[in-house]
């Protein structure tokens, strides 16, 4: 077994890899799987399979830089989204411990202790002081 582990390290060796963006390519490539199956379009399956193919070249070009790059500028245009989504997901997992409030000056996003009533908060960002309601 280590010996296959060895191979595949050497042949891997100066190749780009995997990314964020070849994540969500692969992604995109389950989803249009499932399309697929319900419409059984020879568009959507080129559209599959070159989606497939380019994520595979990504993941095996020596062109570091470039890739690079492409990675950088996915992440720039998907920033909002992944950010709501984390807020979202952080939101979901403390629900029962903590209330979330944006700041009206600055939009900063502000957890606060969940307990009933008003109270004075203090933004950590631009120190404006905003009044909140918690209902429980």
């Amino acid at each position: 077994m280590n010996k296959i582990r060895y191979a595949l390290a050497r042949f891997m060796a100066g190749r780009y890899g995997v990314d964020e963006l070849y994540r969500a390519s692969n992604v995109l490539c389950l989803v249009l799987i499932v399309a697929g199956a319900f419409f059984m379009s020879p568009i959507l399956n080129m559209v599959l399979w070159m989606l497939m193919l380019w994520s595979i070249f990504r993941s095996f070009s020596k062109n570091i830089e470039k890739r690079r790059r492409e990675n950088e500028k996915y992440l720039s245009l998907t920033k909002p989204l992944r950010k709501r989504f984390s807020r979202l997901e952080r939101r979901i997992k403390n629900v029962k411990a903590f209330r979330f409030r944006t700041c009206p000056r600055c939009k900063a996003f502000i957890q606060m202790p969940r307990a009933k009533g008003k109270r004075l908060i203090n933004c950590p960002r631009c120190h404006n002081e905003f009044e909140a309601r918690v209902i429980l």
